[in-house]
């Protein structure tokens, strides 16, 4: 699988880097929308699981189910915590509608591991 490609500082200076430090920068993303201004982190990650998605590499999609799993559950987690704090009802209900789609993308992402495992192990 080739690596993604992201743009750094200065703009337009685009190396490749690992699918674990993708996942690492979707992280600060998640934390802090500032830290990807026009999105390249998530577009990259977006063309990364395209790739992955026609690879049929099995082990390459188990490794970005993993990593996505970990983002999911940060996002989960962010946006509960950002609904709880809100400071009106309006914005703690879009705020928790946002993590829990995002705890069920985590549920079904686990459950592919689970179900990759299980395929594996019957054969």
């Amino acid at each position: 699988m080739q690596h993604p490609t992201c743009t750094d500082h200065p703009p337009g200076d685009k190396r490749t880097i690992s699918l674990d430090e993708l996942a690492a920068r979707v992280s600060l993303r998640l934390l802090n929308p500032h830290h990807d201004p026009d999105g390249a982190i998530i577009s990259a990650l977006a063309e990364t699981n395209r790739k992955l998605a026609t690879s049929g590499d099995a082990e390459a999609i188990r490794n970005a189910l993993a990593r996505q799993a970990g983002l999911l559950e940060m996002a989960a987690v962010g946006f509960f915590n950002k609904a709880a704090a809100a400071p009106d009802a309006s914005s703690t209900e879009a705020l928790s509608r946002v993590a829990t789609r995002a705890a069920d993308a985590l549920l079904r992402t686990l459950g592919a591991l689970h179900q990759m495992s299980r395929d594996e192990r019957a054969t």
